[in-house]
Order: C-alpha cells, then structure tokens, then sequence
C-alpha cells in the first residue's frame, strides 16, 4: 500500500513540469513566473492528493476483488498513470481556445519535448 505514495511524487513533478513547458511552448497565461507559481503553489498539492486517492482506492478495489499485492500495486500504478494522462488531455482541451502565436499541434509539442526540432 506504499507504492501510490511513493510514485505519487515523481508523477506530480513530472506532470506539473510538462504542464509548465505546454503552457510555455504555447505562450499560455500572464507569464513564465506566474505560471511557475501557480502551478507549484496551486496544482502540485491538488494533483498530488489526487494521484494518492486514486492509487490507494484503486489498488483497495483490487485487493478486495481478491487479486494478490502485486497485482493490486500494478492496478494502482495504473490507475495514477491514467490519471496523468487524462488530466493533462483535459487542460490541452481547455486551452485549445487560448490564443497563440502557434498552431496547436500535440505531435509538434511532444517534438519540441522530445528535443526532436
């Protein structure tokens, strides 16, 4: 049961770093020091309380259905890892209206990312 508390923090700083380039790459929000406090102050406590309730239900769930520790860590992992994903699809689908000196494109952020351009 100490798998989601462990990863909870890693995939907060990752998903609140990569939440920071997007709005960068972008040109999202007043500017970089207003985005870096909102995200640190504001979102990094929230999205880790929701990283650690949805692992620590999710692998509760699971071990209830009767699965052994390992799996039901897996399932945890996997849930938090959907989390991630799907709360940083739901703010790339947020801001879409937002205006920006570049196309939305997730391919070409994820290049940029990637260091591939």
């Amino acid at each position: 049961m100490i798998l989601p508390l462990l990863l909870s923090f890693p995939l907060t700083y990752y998903y609140t770093h990569l939440l920071f380039l997007y709005y960068w790459y972008y040109d999202i929000g007043v500017n970089a020091y207003a985005n870096s406090g909102w995200l640190t102050y504001f979102v990094m406590p929230w999205i880790l309380v929701l990283f650690n309730i949805t692992g620590f239900i999710a692998q509760w769930i699971a071990r209830r259905r009767g699965m052994d520790k390992l799996k039901a860590t897996g399932i945890g992992a996997l849930a938090m890892a959907g989390l991630f994903i799907a709360s940083f699809l739901y703010t790339v689908i947020n801001h879409l209206d937002y205006p920006s000196p570049k196309d939305y494109n997730l391919f070409e952020f994820f290049g940029y990312l990637l260091r591939m351009k």
